[in-house]
């Protein structure tokens, strides 16, 4: 196109008045090549840089204005509010006149937009001024947002791992570095790891950009990085604490200027009721220390930094709290009742009073309800709440001599029984063989058969 006319200013944007539609408007080319609109955020839309592009932003709307002559819808990508704005005659390129001045009127504050149009300035600042209403699209989906949180801060020479986060759109998300610097030596995967090693101490300032493919959203971020020469002496693991007992340790560091070292939490969590406390600077290489009174048991996961002259150092910690006392309960699974005891951390217990249960016998006290692993009285501590639980086997009836049927009398039945198995007609075995076996040698003889017939009528046994 050839355009012939008088450049002047139109609402702030410089124009070329046409004065013959006809005349001053010339085609040059049939195939003309349409111009794509430039990619930008919304901070960087509501720049003098970018006066006179056409861009493409997008945004969750924050606010949307129609009267007062301002006819506009603002975005926010994460970089700054952007307006987009939209003349009253501009419409749909349709003939739809509802559409004149107008966008999709399903858009709400709080919705993703995306908007097309020439970046501009009037009186009342930088703006996007559309000029096709088409071009302002809602997305059905829940926009991005990228999760803010302050970032951990790093050291010179040592390992250094973050991760950014975000919600919203599709669950599939891919991050970038919208603007600033990261950390030399640093660098920010595709699935939001930021992680390397420093090699220079500063501060970092940089903006993060997450998108699923449909929107997206940039949030900004920072990264102290400190020098490396300190050491923190103290070990891990630190030692145990017990519940309601007051805990009290000395943290102590070398290195630096020797002296005001600066401790803080750096990652993970203390133990509820614990916290850092800064000791005076005149106490030799020792300049915190981690008192309280621990109130919930478990294991603690967590990193410590100190800073001094300009450097840092990081050491990750673990520590135990256990419970100040312990309750154990007995279940003697069937058995008469066994009282729980409660007993100090880590201390014996007590062998409870066997418990009894009719026709069975009492094994022993074990850890599992199967009855797999027995608890010693002797050696075995409790270091928390626990179940013990009862074994029992079945009681065997005690053998009466010459009652090898085992009916409760000895009977000339008895001592025919006796008699085939003397002869080896009908052989006897197991508790059967001991009731016949009267005079315990080990065999079944006539003697036997004797012995039982006389006690079958009464008769007295010989020794």
């Amino acid at each position: 196109m050839r355009v012939t006319g008088v450049v002047g200013q139109y609402e702030g944007d410089a124009q070329i008045h046409v004065i013959n539609e006809m005349t001053d408007v010339t085609m040059i080319d049939s195939m003309p090549v349409a111009v794509a609109p430039l990619p930008m955020s919304t901070g960087n839309s509501m720049t003098e840089a970018s006066e006179g592009w056409l861009v493409q932003v997008g945004g969750v709307v924050t606010a949307i204005a129609t009267t007062g002559g301002d006819n506009s819808l603002y975005l926010d990508d994460g970089t700054g509010v952007a307006k987009v704005y939209v003349n009253g005659y501009v419409g749909d390129g349709t003939d739809n006149p509802a559409m004149l001045g107008a966008w999709d009127p399903a858009i709400t504050i709080g919705d993703w937009v995306t908007a097309i149009g020439l970046a501009s300035q009037d009186a009342a600042g930088y703006r996007i001024r559309v000029r096709n209403t088409a071009e302002i699209v809602r997305s059905a989906a829940l926009p991005v947002s990228v999760i803010g949180r302050e970032l951990p801060a790093g050291a010179v020479d040592v390992a250094y791992t973050a991760r950014i986060g975000a919600t919203g759109g599709t669950g599939a998300y891919t991050f970038s570095l919208a603007s600033g610097t990261l950390p030399e030596g640093v660098s920010l995967g595709s699935d939001g790891v930021i992680s390397g090693v420093p090699v220079a101490a500063g501060s970092y300032a940089f903006a993060v950009r997450a998108t699923d493919g449909q929107t997206y959203n940039t949030k900004e971020f920072g990264i102290e990085v400190y020098g490396s020469h300190l050491a923190i002496t103290t070990a891990s693991p630190l030692p145990t604490g017990v519940v309601d007992t007051p805990y009290y340790q000395v943290l102590s560091a070398v290195g630096g200027n020797g002296m005001g070292y600066a401790w803080s939490l750096n990652g993970g969590t203390l133990p509820p009721g614990l916290s850092l406390h800064l000791l005076t600077p005149e106490v030799t290489a020792t300049t915190a220390a981690l008192q309280g009174t621990p109130t919930t048991a478990g294991t603690y996961s967590f990193t410590l930094m100190v800073t001094s002259a300009g450097q840092a150092v990081f050491k990750d910690f673990t520590m135990e709290i256990v419970p100040a006392t312990c309750t154990v309960t007995f279940d003697s699974q069937g058995g008469s009742a066994v009282a729980a005891q409660t007993v100090p951390y880590n201390s014996l217990l007590t062998k409870p009073e066997d418990p009894t249960k009719s026709d069975y016998v009492f094994g022993g006290w074990y850890r599992e309800a199967s009855c797999t692993t027995p608890w010693n009285f002797a050696t075995d501590k409790v270091t928390t709440d626990l179940t013990l639980y009862a074994k029992w086997t079945t009681a065997v009836p005690p053998v009466i001599p010459g009652d090898i049927d085992g009916d409760g009398h000895v009977t000339m039945l008895d001592a025919l029984m006796a008699a085939r198995a003397a002869v080896g007609i009908t052989p006897l075995t197991g508790s059967a063989f001991t009731a016949a076996d009267v005079n315990g040698d080990g065999v079944i003889t006539m003697l036997d058969v004797l012995l039982i017939a006389r006690m079958a009528v009464g008769m007295a046994i010989p020794d």
